[in-house]
């Protein structure tokens, strides 16, 4: 297991806060072989304090890895973010992607955009597995529960281009905040007076020995590079001798350079690399 991450600009040659945030926990629950790995993408103002308190937090409050303590464990969190941390969540939250990963199976919980993803490697081939699912304004369950709840969907308007920019996000109904680019948050309190919630959708994947690696990024990588070519990037480094940093300069390298070229401002970049022997 190897990590990296940097942060990124709000405009060439201003630098930001980093608002992404990770753990990596070994032996986590007293279970040797039993690991739990997480990245959180905070947003908003304040949105570094609120991935800051998640990773800190996270660890101490699931007791088990059973999907009824795992959502219990997110919901706690955010009450207790909102009630007791005094960050201002009205407009600030964060994303979270977590992986229990012990030697039967992985079990993936995530609220947002964040994305985990795992490489096997079967009949001479690469192939790629998708551990989460990107929670986003355009996916129909999410696009319901958000309009049930008296929100709105639709991209950002830019005044200057005089057009619409992707992606979609999520709005009031008659008013241009919060812009919330994902459904599933913590934080965001006012976001979720209109549908957003902090209940993760839990995916698990049982193992069958041609596993060969998991990448595990918040969405400085997602934007501008997609989960096969991520495993591509990742494969080569992997067969010359399980090259961990190698792998994560690549990508988050990668990931960079594709920001830099296609917008003015750069998104903090997070990956965390496993790889099985």
């Amino acid at each position: 297991i190897d990590s990296c991450t940097i942060a990124g600009y709000s405009s060439p040659g201003i630098q930001k806060i980093n608002q992404d945030n990770f753990f990596i926990i070994k032996e986590f629950l007293g279970e040797q072989e039993q690991f739990f790995l997480g990245v959180c993408d905070g947003h908003g103002t304040y949105g570094h304090l609120v991935s800051e308190y998640i990773t800190k937090m996270m660890p101490n409050y699931l007791l088990d890895i059973s999907d009824e303590s795992i959502i219990k464990t997110f919901i706690s969190i955010n009450n207790s973010l909102i009630r007791n941390s005094k960050i201002d969540c009205s407009l600030s939250g964060s994303t979270c992607t977590t992986l229990i990963i012990n030697l039967e199976k992985i079990v993936c919980a995530n609220l947002g955009d964040s994305r985990a993803v795992l490489c096997k490697y079967e009949n001479g081939k690469y192939s790629t597995v998708n551990l989460s699912k990107d929670h986003k304004p355009n996916s129909e369950n999410e696009m319901k529960r958000i309009l049930k709840n008296g929100g709105r969907i639709k991209p950002f308007y830019d005044e200057d281009l005089q057009k619409f920019l992707v992606p979609e996000r999520v709005w009031l109904k008659n008013s241009d905040i919060p812009g919330l680019a994902m459904t599933r948050s913590f934080g965001d309190n006012l976001a979720h007076s209109i549908g957003v919630i902090s209940e993760p959708e839990i995916i698990k994947y049982k193992f069958n020995c041609n596993e060969k690696f998991i990448i595990l990024a918040s969405d400085g990588i997602w934007e501008y590079i997609d989960s096969d070519e991520c495993v591509n990037i990742i494969k080569d480094f992997y067969e010359n001798d399980m090259d961990a940093i190698g792998a994560l300069n690549s990508l988050v390298k990668e990931a960079f350079n594709r920001w830099k070229n296609m917008e003015d401002s750069i998104d903090d970049i997070t990956a965390i690399v496993i790889y099985f022997e």
